[in-house]
């Protein structure tokens, strides 16, 4: 920059890069503007248009986004009255054009649902990443990844429609009589699995026993459930209300066995579960399979492991907590069935 004596040189075209090291020519500092500071911008500005030795060429302006906002300006808005004091007169306002106004509003609209519907994918998009993670256990040796099925869980659920399932209202509230808070040793011995009062199988002793039929209640439950639909106007009603509603006694009853001797997930009296029946339609007409429970969902794919041939179905017991196949078992006419009550 400037030598010992205190003299300026001016640097030329070819030596403007500034060096990486300080120089006894250069200072240690950085310099904020290299053309401001050391070229002769001062000779093209025109002071005097009608006395100009030469006509400069016209510059190319070029700005950095490491210079300073300052050093160009920045534009303030004035208010309309400040321009009217000044005698700057606004331009007159344009004419107010409903259809115009209409496009603008609709395009504004759809653009905003653009943005907060991307705002929303990139939300979901970063949970599912970091749900991923936090799923990873690097003690899980099971490679669960490789069995589970993919493209599964959305295929079923878009073809099968809503799984809401309604439990009954005393196992919404955690009614005590089917959520105990304190199991004793026998019951837990016994868990799921109470075996019949010894006291009512000591009365019976030896002597036969009469099998008592519920088609009659059976019967007669139903003709009280429909006058209780036609006194609240029709249409459907949830029954299961009371403690004493969730019985096997006024109703077709459907037995679940587990094909494992200790299950990991057992529902508690009053918890509801849903069968549907999954199946896969052949090629051309065909009449819609007829099954005797459960409502039928129509998919191209299993949502368990394996696939479905043209034709089969493949029914499920599906519920908050899992979804289980199941297999229908005939059983045999000279089978009945004991219901334990409270007495025994």
């Amino acid at each position: 920059m400037f030598t010992k004596s205190g003299t300026f040189h001016p640097l030329s075209s070819a030596t403007l890069d500034f060096p990486k090291e300080p120089t006894p020519s250069h200072s240690l500092f950085p310099m904020e503007n290299y053309d401001l500071l050391y070229t002769r911008w001062e000779d093209d500005i025109i002071w005097d248009s009608e006395n100009m030795d030469h006509i400069p060429e016209p510059k190319l302006l070029t700005l950095d986004y490491s210079d300073d906002p300052k050093l160009f300006g920045m534009p303030e808005d004035k208010a309309t009255e400040d321009k009217i004091q000044d005698g700057e007169l606004p331009n007159p306002p344009k004419p107010f054009d409903r259809k115009e106004h209409q496009f603008t509003k609709k395009s504004k609209m759809i653009l905003g649902q653009v943005q907060q519907r991307q705002k929303q994918e990139e939300d979901e998009q970063m949970e599912s990443s970091i749900a991923q993670l936090t799923d990873k256990d690097p003690f899980n040796l099971s490679n669960d990844d490789y069995y589970r099925p993919k493209n599964i869980e959305r295929t079923v659920s878009s073809v099968s429609g809503s799984s809401l399932i309604q439990h009954s209202l005393p196992a919404q509230n955690i009614h005590r009589t089917f959520f105990p808070t304190h199991l004793n040793p026998f019951k837990l011995r016994h868990y799921h699995r109470l075996p019949l009062s010894k006291r009512i199988l000591r009365t019976i002793g030896t002597r036969f026993v009469s099998v008592k039929t519920l088609t009659k209640l059976i019967k007669e439950k139903e003709e009280f459930r429909e006058k209780q639909k036609a006194a609240e106007g029709g249409g459907e009603i949830f029954f299961m209300r009371e403690v004493q509603d969730l019985s096997g006694k006024d109703s077709t009853l459907l037995l679940m066995e587990y094909s494992e001797e200790h299950p990991p997930l057992l529902n508690q009296p009053g918890m509801a579960s849903k069968i549907r029946n999954y199946y896969k339609r052949k090629v051309g007409k065909e009449t819609d399979p007829e099954y005797e429970f459960g409502e039928t969902a129509f998919t191209h794919t299993s949502p368990f492991l394996g696939s479905l041939a043209p034709g089969q179905g493949l029914q499920s017991l599906e519920n908050n907590l899992y979804r289980a196949p199941i297999y229908k078992h005939s059983s045999n006419s000279s089978d009945f069935l004991l219901i334990r009550t409270k007495q025994g």
